[in-house]
């Protein structure tokens, strides 16, 4: 986990390449302003998950998420998942292998079931790393919600989406 910690925090920090001199781009989103950003007004709701791009850096981005059912199973080809997580509880079923995914974008497999994958119980400060490739899906239990943040780092070398 250290490791794409690390890459997160070297994604976020890297000075532009562009710039001979130090330019101050700190993005900064206060808690209460992340939390009444996805309790007032979420972005894309789609099912039983409302979602908020929160940054949108190129090489990475942050995603606030709410999730009130089960998400379907995913497989990001070029992205790095590292999740935060703020409220609730939910289950992630990562590893195996997908059955019955389809291709929603280049890279990206979407839907069908996780086989032999594994359960990891999450609640509030859990982080958990998901690397590119790796099946994963949260689940949440009839009358549960989770609330976390995804910031997903563009793996080295792969091109722009």
């Amino acid at each position: 986990m250290p490791r794409y910690l690390a890459l997160v925090c070297a994604a976020m920090f890297a000075a532009p390449a562009a710039h001979a001199q130090a330019v101050d781009s700190v993005r900064h989103l206060p808690a209460a302003a992340l939390r009444e950003a996805v309790a007032a007004a979420p972005g894309e709701q789609v099912r039983a998950m409302y979602a908020r791009m929160v940054v949108d850096a190129g090489a990475y981005t942050v995603i606030a998420l709410r999730r009130t059912a089960d998400g379907e199973a995913e497989v990001h080809a070029e992205w790095d998942d590292v999740m935060m997580i703020q409220e609730g509880a939910a289950t992630l079923l990562s590893g195996g292998e997908v059955s019955g995914a389809r291709q929603t974008a280049p890279g990206e497999l979407r839907g069908g079931r996780i086989m032999d994958g594994t359960r990891r119980a999450l609640a509030p400060g859990d982080v958990v790393t998901v690397p590119a490739g790796v099946p994963h899906q949260m689940l949440v239990a009839p009358g549960d919600f989770i609330t976390y943040l995804v910031v997903k780092v563009r793996r080295a070398g792969a091109p722009p989406s």
